[in-house]
């Protein structure tokens, strides 16, 4: 990119250090600029395609199915990636010492990154202000994020993922 946008700052307009929604639209804009930036670097030829109406890009990194977005939550922009780590499995008695093992790992890792349960599926997930990150930042936290991931899936899915029962459907 030749010119490196500004993730955060005081807005131009007014000096203060409440940000005008123009301003916040600004930055989510070169936000997902970098994300695109990223995609195509990955091999993705047109970032378009893979984003929703909200501006969820959507991607693949080998097994991994990768969200990435920017959110407004009270006056401030985040990025926001999470990544499919497994289902959940059926066998209910499997439930409680797999939420166990990602609470421990959770814990005792460092940074934003983090596990939770989305519907039926386990992912692996990072969130951080742009008042924090750098531009170059963007495409290395969603890199780590998938290496984060992949080194779970496996390890979590062999422990978790045998069982013999299907999944209720839930309605």
């Amino acid at each position: 990119m030749a010119e490196e946008k500004p993730l955060s700052g005081t807005d131009p307009m007014d000096g203060s250090s409440r940000l005008s929604k123009g301003y916040l639209q600004e930055m989510k804009e070169g936000a997902e600029d970098y994300i695109d930036e990223f995609m195509r670097e990955s091999g993705v030829k047109d970032p378009g395609a893979l984003t929703d109406a909200e501006g969820h890009r959507r991607l693949k990194f080998g097994s991994a199915e990768v969200t990435a977005f920017i959110a407004e939550k009270q006056g401030d922009l985040y990025l926001y990636t999470d990544a499919v780590v497994m289902e959940l499995p059926a066998d209910k008695e499997l439930i409680l010492p797999l939420m166990r093992e990602l609470l421990e790992v959770n814990v005792a890792i460092s940074g934003s990154f983090r596990f939770g349960v989305r519907g039926d599926k386990i992912v692996a997930s990072f969130t951080d202000s742009l008042q924090v990150l750098e531009p170059k930042d963007i495409g290395r936290h969603i890199r780590a994020l998938v290496s984060f991931a992949d080194a779970m899936d496996d390890q979590l899915t062999a422990k978790y993922a045998g069982t013999t029962r299907e999944r209720p459907d839930r309605r």
